[in-house]
């Protein structure tokens, strides 16, 4: 029993090394970096294979320029983020990366990736939450918007976990920053993600903003209650919100109306819309 436990733990441990690897060998150094730059790749195997002394020796000795992209567009910080290196993230931001700056990343396949090292942490759900108190702490901007709000990258890439959202606003993210016409509450909305709204509703975001196409939170719950987008579950939850909403003085049903960027009554009518929801499962969210 105890080798066959052995052996089993062993094999397991080594898949998980191997995909490890795996991930990582699909950012070599050589992909992204000048072959013919002997600094530029030199300082990138170096992160890649976690080599800080040397890393810290090209710094300070102003052989590298910490902050210069490379043939690619990756700063090393970023790539640093990218390969998940903490230790070695944690170095370079020490040394004067600069935690703010957009790479314009240009992958082996063509396509182009813009990125901030706070904006790929919260993209990506699988960071774990250490990285985005590295980055504050060493001064990342938690409202830049030259990709897009941190807060609301979290919200729309965080899974099922509330702990990095709750990071950012009570580290200051802006709970009523507006992108693409959507405040965080309403971004939520669109990411499934009545938790969050809930949540951003706590910490006194404003459930009454209507963006300049006329969205408001009232209309995009009450779409989801109309139209049974989801399990009874979730479309309750959507009609407990608009009980929130009345008791704040919105009148139900409520319309887009943009021009005057009011809620206004329709001249249609719902009956019990959130009573006796089936379960349609469906999926619509074309808001405009």
């Amino acid at each position: 029993m105890n080798k066959f436990l052995y052996l089993t733990v062993s094999i397991f441990l080594l898949t998980i090394f191997k995909c490890c690897n795996m991930k990582v060998d699909k950012f070599k150094p050589e992909t992204y970096f000048s072959r013919t730059d002997y600094l530029e790749i030199t300082m990138a195997n170096a992160i890649y294979h976690e080599n800080k002394k040397k890393v810290k020796e090209y710094i300070q000795s102003g052989r590298i320029d910490v902050n210069k992209p490379g043939a690619s567009g990756f700063t090393y910080l970023l790539y640093s983020i990218y390969i998940e290196k903490y230790d070695m993230t944690k170095a370079l931001l020490e040394l004067g990366a600069n935690p703010n700056q957009l790479s314009i990343v240009k992958h082996p396949d063509g396509s182009i990736e813009k990125l901030t090292p706070l904006v790929c942490v919260c993209r990506n759900h699988w960071y774990s939450i250490k990285y985005i108190k590295l980055l504050v702490e060493k001064g990342a901007n938690v409202n830049d918007t030259i990709v897009s709000p941190p807060l609301v990258t979290c919200i729309m890439n965080s899974g099922k976990d509330q702990k990095k959202v709750r990071y950012l606003i009570e580290n200051g993210a802006n709970i009523n920053l507006v992108f693409g016409d959507y405040t965080p509450m309403q971004h939520a909305v669109l990411s499934r993600r009545l938790d969050l709204v809930d949540l951003l509703w706590s910490y006194g975001a404003d459930p009454l903003y209507i963006g300049k196409k006329g969205n408001s939170l009232a209309y995009m719950v009450q779409k989801i209650v109309n139209k049974n987008l989801g399990t009874p579950k979730y479309v309750n939850h959507a009609c407990e919100i608009m009980e929130r909403l009345k008791e704040l003085g919105v009148q139900f049903p409520v319309s887009l109306n943009p021009a005057k960027n009011v809620e206004e009554n329709t001249d249609y009518t719902i009956t019990d819309s959130c009573q006796n929801q089936t379960d349609t499962n469906k999926v619509e969210w074309n808001w405009m």
